[in-house]
């Protein structure tokens, strides 16, 4: 148990991360929203630099127009299965069937808690549209045309031979895509990964736990042979806890690039960025909503220990 006690903390000793989440969290809901803004505002001005640069259509279809209201339409009706999913993937009935998703969830919140604090349900929607659209305008209009322009001047140095041709296009589509999704996968899955520190400061601990259980033992009379069965007991808990976390950190990966996989052949197909921003709004909202949910019973946790702290006194 206090292995499991000391482990459950080591994400959060990182002295730098802690404070900055510290401050994040004492931040107003306004002043969170309005750093999202300019947060937001940036990589949407870099998306359309860089994708007007290159000559494409930095709004990725967007217009107003009946097309973009269709594809709009055919977004929602992607999204509602896709929703669902997800949705079944925060059920009880899901941890079983798939262990890691529960400490996907836990790193998930691990990184929104401090920004979804003190916030109600319309501020939390607002903070996660500010967050999907530009990404999304960044991943798709922008990083797919970034990604085919490199790998066409690689392929003519290369081949000293040009990709752009029509027969190649549809591949170099195909390819930017999926290294989009690749790359997006990967950033994912070291969000959740075991990091550096966290990693040495559990192997330091493993390789220490004789030492400090025959210390224990002496305090504690306590045998020997206790003390050799608990530290052993304490490095299974520890290689367990850093398999976990990497379990979890493959399949939040996994799980981002079926995602983008799906959002980026949604706009291809219709040549319209309000069909993968539809699902993306969608699927996104369904975590914030649990997210938040349990950000709200945490905070109705402390301040019910707080309130009857006040009474006892």
């Amino acid at each position: 148990m206090q292995a499991c006690m000391w482990l459950a903390g080591v994400s959060i000793t990182n002295g730098e991360d802690e404070l900055l989440n510290s401050l994040v969290e004492q931040e107003s809901p306004e002043s969170k929203l309005q750093t999202s803004v300019v947060l937001g505002g940036c990589i949407t001005i870099g998306a359309v630099v860089v994708a007007s640069l290159l000559g494409q259509d930095p709004w990725g279809g967007l217009s107003l127009s009946t097309s973009t209201l269709s594809a709009a339409g055919m977004g929602l009706v992607v999204a509602l299965p896709m929703a669902a999913l997800r949705i079944w993937s925060w059920t009880p009935t899901a941890a079983r069937a798939i262990p890691a998703l529960q400490d996907v969830h836990d790193g998930q919140l691990e990184l929104h808690k401090p920004w979804l604090a003190s916030m109600d349900r319309s501020q939390v929607f607002t903070l996660m549209a500010l967050e999907v659209l530009p990404l999304t305008m960044l991943l798709f209009p922008a990083g797919q045309a970034g990604i085919m322009a490199a790998v066409a001047m690689y392929g003519q140095l290369l081949n000293g031979s040009s990709l752009d041709a029509p027969s190649h296009e549809s591949y170099l589509t195909l390819l930017a895509l999926v290294l989009t999704a690749l790359v997006s996968g990967m950033g994912r899955a070291m969000e959740l990964s075991v990091s550096e520190e966290e990693y040495e400061l559990v192997q330091t601990a493993a390789r220490s736990a004789d030492r400090y259980y025959r210390t224990v033992a002496a305090d504690m009379h306590t045998s020997p042979a206790e003390a050799s069965r608990a530290a052993e007991a304490f490095r299974f808990v520890a290689q367990a806890w850093v398999q976990t976390k990497g379990e979890a950190s493959l399949l939040a990966g996994v799980i981002t690039v079926v995602d983008v996989l799906v959002l980026g052949a949604l706009w291809h197909g219709t040549s319209n960025l309000a069909a993968p921003a539809a699902v993306a709004l969608a699927i996104n909202a369904v975590d914030y909503w649990h997210l938040h949910s349990a950000v709200l019973r945490k905070e109705a946790k402390v301040a019910g220990r707080t309130g009857s702290g006040s009474g006892g006194n």
